[in-house]
């Protein structure tokens, strides 16, 4: 086969020819063209593909040609072709009704939603929303009791506009330790100022399942300014340390923000193969793995960000930090006081229980890296900052280091019965430094 290759004068000469203006564009688009091999000028790409086309077609003829000579011609008769085109094609009907039964018994008894709906699940609690990326679904089920979303898609009431001229307005926002619980944080929150006849005061839970501050600024700029809010209360800072780790790993995106990236409508090599394979709940049970890598790039994305270094790290905490800064400039600009609290973990906590100590233990990477931002962060604001633009800042990380008994379910959700133990230590902030009025 290579000595034809080598004697056949029109293949070499093609061949020649292949390579030459194939080097040369590239050469010259990277001394007089944008470097990235292409010719784009005049759409002189598009003749030289054209001609490339050919050339290579021309050859593909010449290679299908030498095979036949070289096995069939004169060698086979036409009834033999026959015989072993029927066995091959009865092979193939085995293969394909194997991989039918495969498929169709594992829909049955393994269900899979795919490879990318496990790691980034949408659902009806992270509803695509334009600027702040996603939140609630409007008048789904929350998964508390009967409770819907409300009409802009989160828990509980939501903040009426013109606002009731005695009412001291909180919007409490966050990822999901804001969002879960029966009552939530912003409720026990609301019914601390209850108790302590403060009955003018509403707190509105806006947590978002999965939320960053990036997305929590956003919904400032684009919503929370327009209700006149008297009060702006962050209860975050887990999300943004743990969403670069586990899943988008670029510092400051949402945790699902390639997966609308990468939406194959936007694609300029579509993967077609793929896609079509990624149908099969079978092929996505046995390689998940190679969809979140071939559609996702995340192998990439970490080489690009210095997955796991300091600067990594460093550009996390840094984020954090601007995007309260930023926050606390927007609310002082709309006449309203802000807060940020810095929310606990399991890492954080001192004096673990046994199903704490099993949790740590199990994700030792994830504990020594939350452990390295929250002194990064901390390092960036001093724990108690008060100014005169309303800038409140409180490390809460610590708030369950009395506490030797169980927790948190996992690295950030705590147990129902330890959320008042937050609401309070919150309510007893902000009497010591807001002018409440009863």
């Amino acid at each position: 086969m290579k000595l034809f290759f080598l004697k056949n004068k029109t293949v070499v000469l093609a061949t020649t020819v292949l390579l030459l203006i194939t080097f040369g564009e590239y050469v010259s688009d990277k001394i007089w063209g944008d470097g990235d091999g292409i010719l784009t000028n005049h759409n002189i790409h598009k003749y030289i593909f054209s001609v490339q086309i050919v050339i290579v077609y021309f050859l593909f003829y010449k290679l299908i040609n030498r095979f036949y000579i070289l096995f069939f011609r004169d060698k086979i008769s036409a009834s033999s072709i026959l015989q072993k085109g029927g066995r091959i094609f009865f092979l193939l009907i085995i293969i394909c009704s194997c991989f039918l039964i495969l498929e169709i018994t594992s829909r049955y008894f393994f269900p899979s939603a795919g490879a990318f709906d496990r790691l980034y699940p949408v659902e009806n609690a992270r509803k695509p929303f334009p600027y702040i990326m996603f939140k609630g679904a409007v008048n789904t089920m929350t998964g508390f009791g009967n409770e819907t979303y409300n009409e802009q898609g989160y828990r509980g009431s939501y903040p009426k506009i013109p606002k009731d001229i005695n009412e001291f307005r909180i919007i409490f926002m966050g990822g999901s330790a804001v969002w879960e619980g029966e009552p939530s944080i912003p409720k026990l929150l609301e019914q601390e100022f209850q108790k302590n006849n403060f009955t003018n005061v509403r707190v509105y839970n806006f947590g978002v399942v999965s939320s960053v501050s990036s997305m929590e600024l956003a919904a400032i700029v684009n919503e929370v300014s327009n209700l006149a809010p008297d009060l702006v209360i962050l209860y975050d800072g887990a999300n943004d340390i743990t969403s670069p780790l586990k899943y988008d790993p670029r510092p400051g995106y949402p945790f699902n923000f390639l997966v609308y990236e990468n939406n194959p409508f936007l694609m300029k090599n579509y993967p077609a193969l793929s896609l079509f394979v990624y149908k099969s709940n079978l092929v996505r049970l046995i390689v998940g793995k190679y969809f979140t890598e071939k559609f996702g790039k995340i192998s990439k994305l970490k080489r690009n960000v210095g997955y796991g270094s300091d600067r990594w790290r460093n550009e996390i905490s840094e984020i954090y930090f601007a995007n309260l800064e930023k926050a606390k400039t927007i609310c002082t600009a709309y006449g309203c006081e802000f807060f940020t609290f810095f929310q606990p973990m399991v890492y954080f906590k001192k004096n673990l229980s046994k199903e704490e100590k099993e949790f740590s233990a199990a994700h030792k990477k994830d504990q020594e890296h939350c452990l390295l931002l929250r002194n990064n962060i901390l390092k960036k604001i001093n724990i108690v900052r008060t100014d005169s633009t309303g800038f409140y800042f409180k490390d809460f990380s610590n708030a369950y280091d009395d506490a030797s008994q169980q927790v948190f379910k996992d690295d950030v959700h705590t147990l129902q019965e330890a959320k008042p133990i937050i609401a309070k230590n919150i309510f007893n902030e902000l009497i010591a430094k807001i002018n409440f009025k009863k």
